[in-house]
């Protein structure tokens, strides 16, 4: 005959209080785990903007190198990179200047005409420009310089 948690023997059949506070107790745990490592949409926010602002480094160091204006061009999908080769544009395809789509949940604050086209010269200069990239009701600016430094500022 099994013996209870209380030292008595029973015919009945089923779990202690004991054994399942021990259950619930491991069932919080995990639990715990799991919420603490689910990324949060300011991380998400935070990671999508450092790239972005990583690849627009690589862009213009690939203008200087390459002695070719080099462009960013940013729409609801994502951004891709663009060299002049004459008086025409050929689209850049090798890391870190592949195409790339927005992540997260990642959202851009376009012109009217969906599109943001950041230009770099082949000394590295460009025109200032800001954008905005939103995921809830988080914000960062991404900000290009005319000395075509890039940096990222958190927002509200």
């Amino acid at each position: 005959m099994p013996i209870s948690a209380t030292g008595k023997t029973s015919a009945e059949r089923g779990f202690t209080l004991v054994e399942m506070m021990v259950v619930l107790a491991i069932v919080g745990l995990m639990t715990a785990v799991v919420v603490v490592n689910l990324p949060s949409s300011e991380s998400t926010l935070a990671r999508e903007s450092e790239r972005l602002a990583a690849r627009l480094l690589a862009a213009r160091d690939h203008a200087i190198l390459s002695n070719r204006e080099t462009s960013a061009i940013l729409d609801t999908r994502g951004y891709r990179f663009v060299e002049r080769q004459g008086k025409t544009w050929k689209p850049l395809a090798d890391d870190p200047l592949a195409d790339a789509a927005w992540r997260g949940g990642t959202i851009p604050a376009l012109p009217e005409n969906g599109e943001l086209r950041v230009s770099f010269d082949s000394v590295g200069m460009s025109e200032a420009q800001a954008l905005t990239l939103m995921n809830d009701d988080r914000r960062t600016v991404v900000r290009v310089l005319g000395s075509g430094e890039v940096r990222v500022d958190g927002g509200a």
